[in-house]
């Protein structure tokens, strides 16, 4: 028998009032929610441990220049390497430069202000760094790769190092200012060359490309620094070159030229995972391909989750709390967002829960999208570098897989039609 208006309008009405029961359950409805519609509704589970929902699931290495995140990073630990391009302001005038000589010059120092992060071993307080001159133009796509073969500088720059320096960094509740010395014949010259590079006559100027800070032989441990952040001018403490000279009336002078670009690169050796990672300043996110084309097209979706568990003995961390909010972008197969959702973690576990919306929009999109997972620019996040490893499909224990779950319901044709 086929329903009637009444009928129809009575099923709609249990079926959103069958929406309450699902939303606070994990899996199926309860047996009281089966007695109020078993009549009308005919509810379905989709397991990713039974169903193939979740198709795939792997890390991807994204290598992407951080500029002017409000942190920048140099050093070596644990299998990542970090460098830093600082780029300064220049073009003083005429009148300003046409009395100072190399002679004139008493110093020329680099003052950087670090974060109390440590990527490492926080209990060597040293850090060791490599400076080089930028000699070309750069852009936002430069990575290591780019750069560096391993630690060999190949490229962007002559390979000659205009410092090297061993610092010490003591952790503090407030962190001090260090000091690179850049004090040598030659950058006394090449730096009034920068400053002049307004000049009209090209003999007088350099290009001011930037300087590149490179973890050196001795580093053991990652220092994050106090960078430009974009659209905001609160932060202080940016890097400066500070040059102290002779003033043609006698007396000490001095210029100082601040930070108008910082840009972090990171590489890792280890690029692979049993599960998944995810660390933010060198862009490792994961992937997730999920299939729901197994959801009839006029089903109606009731609930939604996934979870995932962090692994956080083989994760690498910092001195800092670790990173504790993931987004998930949930995409279409040709990449266009869908929806977005936050997760924060509870005793190691993430779980993202009410999804069921972004399945509704996958399955309108033809069944196959991506949830790509990422760890939150929030709180100290921005900057450090830990990494964080997630048990992974292929774990020991079932119960630390990945879990991807979905409810939905079709109405019963109980007349056969």
């Amino acid at each position: 028998m086929i329903f009637c208006k009444t009928h129809k309008i009575i099923a709609a009405a249990l079926l959103s009032a069958m929406s309450l029961f699902l939303f606070s359950c994990n899996d199926e409805p309860t047996p009281v929610g089966y007695s109020l519609v078993n009549d009308t509704l005919s509810f379905h589970n989709l397991s990713s441990e039974t169903d193939g929902i979740l198709a795939s699931l792997e890390s991807v290495f994204k290598p992407t220049l951080q500029v002017n995140n409000k942190a920048f990073f140099v050093g070596k630990a644990n299998g990542v390497r970090a460098a830093s391009i600082l780029r300064f302001d220049g073009g003083l005038p005429d009148s300003l430069l046409s009395f100072i000589k190399e002679e004139d010059i008493h110093s020329i120092k680099l003052k950087l202000t670090p974060y109390r992060y440590v990527f490492g071993d926080s209990a060597n307080t040293m850090q060791s760094f490599k400076v080089y001159q930028m000699n070309k133009l750069w852009t936002f796509d430069l990575t290591w790769d780019s750069v560096f073969t391993g630690n060999q500088i190949i490229d962007y720059s002559d390979g000659k190092i205009t410092q090297t320096a061993e610092i010490d960094i003591p952790l503090q509740d407030t962190m001090a200012r260090i000091e690179i010395d850049l004090t040598t014949d030659q950058f006394k010259k090449d730096y009034l060359r920068w400053l002049a590079e307004d000049d009209r006559d090209t003999t007088k100027t350099l290009t001011n490309w930037g300087l590149l800070l490179a973890p050196g032989d001795n580093s053991n441990h990652i220092s994050s620094f106090t960078g430009q952040l974009t659209g905001n001018d609160e932060i202080t403490g940016y890097p400066e070159l500070e040059i102290i000279y002779d003033h043609k009336d006698g007396r000490l002078d001095t210029i100082t030229t601040k930070s108008n670009i910082d840009a972090s690169m990171v590489d890792i050796d280890d690029k692979s995972d049993s599960g998944f990672s995810l660390m933010l300043n060198a862009e490792i996110l994961a992937e997730m391909e999920i299939d729901v084309r197994s959801i009839p097209e006029r089903a109606g979706v009731h609930k939604s989750y996934l979870e995932f568990t962090l692994d956080l003995e083989n994760s690498d961390l910092g001195n800092f709390p670790k990173d504790s909010i993931i987004a998930a972008n949930f995409r279409k197969k040709d990449s266009t967002l869908l929806s977005y959702y936050f997760t924060s973690d509870e005793n190691g576990v993430f779980k993202l829960d009410f999804m069921q919306q972004a399945v509704e929009n996958i399955k309108a999109a033809g069944g196959l999208g991506t949830i790509e997972l990422a760890i939150n620019r929030s709180g100290n996040a921005g900057i450090k570098l830990d990494r964080l490893r997630f048990y992974g499909t292929d774990a020991v224990d079932p119960e630390k897989r990945p879990k991807f779950k979905i409810v939905y319901s079709m109405i019963v044709d109980k007349g056969g039609k």
